[in-house]
């Protein structure tokens, strides 16, 4: 149940923006670009005001945004692991072609890999080790307990 507004200028809320909220969300939106498409100030003040006046707004935008990140992540890992695919494929010669489904691998992507590792374990990948208390085995650890879970 939305909470009671002060008196003054009415709301431009409506309940159809919960839905439309939780999907701009989910493609990417930021509060400026929100507070925008719902006409409002973009300084996200108003915005703020609808997700603390309007709970199942600030419900929807939270859902929106949190299924668009697990997407993502589950994206960013399958191009840094590896994956198979199957694709379509015309063979044949002057006497017309066929479509064969063909099954593809797609190598781990060394840009994921790097991006994952750095952000997942920043003490042992990242680029330039911290000048305070470098653990010089960090880095060989991180790699032998990554090697024991690799298949043979």
């Amino acid at each position: 149940m939305a909470a009671k507004r002060p008196p003054g200028r009415p709301s431009t809320f409506k309940p159809e923006y919960i839905e439309q909220v939780e999907r701009l969300a989910m493609l990417g939106f930021t509060n400026k670009e929100l507070a925008e498409y719902f006409g409002l100030a973009s300084d996200d003040s108003a915005l703020d005001t609808w997700t603390k006046r309007h709970p199942e707004f600030a419900s929807a935008l939270k859902r929106g945004r949190v299924e668009a990140d697990c997407k993502v992540a589950a994206a960013l890992f399958k191009r840094a692991t590896g994956f198979n695919y199957t694709e379509e494929q015309a063979v044949g010669g002057k006497g017309g072609a066929d479509v064969v489904t063909v099954e593809r691998y797609q190598i781990p992507d060394v840009g994921a890999i790097c991006f994952w590792l750095k952000n997942r374990h920043r003490n042992a990948w990242r680029d330039k080790p911290p000048e305070e208390a470098v653990d010089g085995g960090a880095m060989e650890r991180a790699l032998r307990a990554l090697a024991e879970r690799l298949p043979d």
